[in-house]
């Protein structure tokens, strides 16, 4: 009988009509790991390949939800006419290679995603991320640090930033909006290290049309919030890549703008996020202060979205006070907001809820009930409540990756090392196929000091590596 072939990323079983050397899984998480831009998609890859640069314009305007007026106020020069001629095949403007990066920069497409039109291949950027990671984690260091000290005088950062627009539009709003949105999503599926570069360049963009761009007052006020929004999700996407020092300043900047905003939403929001990379902190030292910082946070947040009729919003913040207790050994309290949480979404409010808080469920709810036992030394329970979230079919590839590495740490804590070590090696495929997250890896640390797995501990070494962990 003829050995039944393997996935090459994660070891399943591959079916029989599969001509592929990898799983779905693995094939979709490694497409996303080579994507250099929010946007991009096969289609998009493949109509650049084919030098078909009308539908180029129309994809693309279609991805980003955008009008054909909407369009020619992103780019300069450019008419509602002019669009609709391009996208007709009438005029050939953007065969000219000035025109082509005018048009690039203006939508925030980085110019290495052009590549399948100057090979001819739709495959060109792949490996293209992963050539670039090394150096984008310096870069996203120096860009953001740059942006703070150089934008308020009105100069332009060289390779950072194209020149913000003369007069910002709702149109720069909502292009904004739809990459931000992309970039939630997408991060559920790759995690934050191939993300980060994009997530910080579109915060120094938008900070750039904040400081010097002309706009309206209603735009002015949807500029200083999504600053907010774009500085708190860069600042999770730093976090989730393990770059805790660019995520602090980030959280900080965010909040900054996010109070001046007077949007409770965004404020609630930055202040929960800072909450959960407090907890995070005080997992990684066994410093105190972290979970008691934790909680000051969520209070604010709790202030901050009091008449927020998001009944996710205020789970999320119930929820991540159940770990910053636990740390603190109080088990009622924790115990307590894990059930506020589930009542808070329970609630129909009929908001409609942003992108950003799609992650919160109630699969999401028990992870952080799973964590919040294995604080307080309960492993049974956190056992339980992770199997729970695994029998999720819904949850995202990072977010499963990070709940299966979460349930080898109780494990190995329960002193089931053979369970804890079949679970860790199913975690490392993801993370070597284009899962992205040092903070997935982060919770196998425990697991890597006390191995004696030689296969085990080189995979972890190398993927620390690979994460720029030192």
């Amino acid at each position: 009988m003829t050995e039944a072939r393997r996935c090459g990323g994660c070891g399943v079983s591959l079916s029989r009509y599969n001509p592929e050397p990898v799983c779905g899984a693995c094939a979709r998480a490694r497409r996303c790991s080579a994507e250099p831009w929010v946007f991009d998609t096969l289609e998009i890859r493949e109509v650049l390949a084919g030098l078909d640069l009308a539908a180029l314009v129309v994809t693309i305007r279609e991805a980003t939800g955008m009008s054909q007026q909407e369009l020619a106020e992103l780019v300069p020069g450019w008419t509602q006419t002019k669009v609709g001629r391009i996208e007709r095949g009438e005029r050939d403007s953007l065969f000219d290679v000035r025109e082509l990066l005018g048009f690039a920069d203006a939508i925030g497409m980085p110019r290495e995603a052009l590549l399948p039109l100057l090979l001819g291949e739709p495959s060109a950027t792949e490996g293209v991320r992963g050539r670039m990671r090394e150096a984008e984690a310096d870069v996203d260091r120096r860009t953001f640090t740059r942006s703070t000290a150089v934008l308020s005088a009105g100069l332009v950062l060289p390779g950072a930033a194209v020149a913000p627009p003369a007069r910002a539009t709702g149109a720069h709003l909502r292009h904004l909006r739809a990459a931000l949105d992309g970039l939630w999503a997408k991060d559920r599926m790759v995690g934050g290290g191939g993300l980060l570069h994009q997530a910080v360049a579109l915060f120094v963009r938008c900070r750039a049309m904040l400081d010097d761009s002309d706009y309206s007052e209603q735009v002015g006020r949807g500029l200083l919030s999504l600053c907010a929004e774009l500085g708190n999700c860069a600042g999770f996407l730093a976090f989730d890549a393990g770059d805790h020092q660019l995520a602090r300043r980030l959280f900080s900047e965010a909040a900054l703008m996010a109070e001046s905003s007077d949007d409770g939403m965004v404020t609630a929001q930055v202040y929960a996020s800072m909450a959960l990379h407090s907890i995070h902190l005080c997992r990684k030292t066994h410093e105190r202060g972290h979970a008691r910082e934790a909680l000051r946070l969520l209070d604010r947040a709790g202030t901050s979205a009091r008449h927020v009729p998001s009944a996710k919003l205020h789970a999320l913040i119930e929820v991540r006070r159940a770990p910053a207790a636990a740390l603190l050994g109080d088990t009622d309290r924790a115990v307590r907001s894990i059930g506020k949480a589930r009542d808070e979404l329970e609630r129909d409010t009929h908001y409609a809820e942003p992108e950003c808080l799609g992650f919160v469920t109630h699969a999401e709810i028990t992870g952080f009930e799973a964590g919040a036992f294995r604080d307080l030394g309960k492993v049974g329970p956190a056992v339980r409540c992770y199997e729970h979230v695994l029998a999720d079919p819904t949850l995202h590839d990072r977010n499963r990756a990070n709940y299966v590495a979460g349930l080898a740490d109780v494990l190995h804590e329960a002193g089931d090392t053979g369970s804890a070590h079949d679970f860790a090696l199913t975690v490392l495929p993801a993370l070597e196929g284009g899962i992205s997250s040092k903070r997935t890896l982060d919770r196998l640390a425990n697991l890597r000091a006390a191995t004696t797995d030689e296969e085990l501990a080189a995979r972890f070494d190398a993927l620390s590596v690979a994460f720029r962990t030192g």
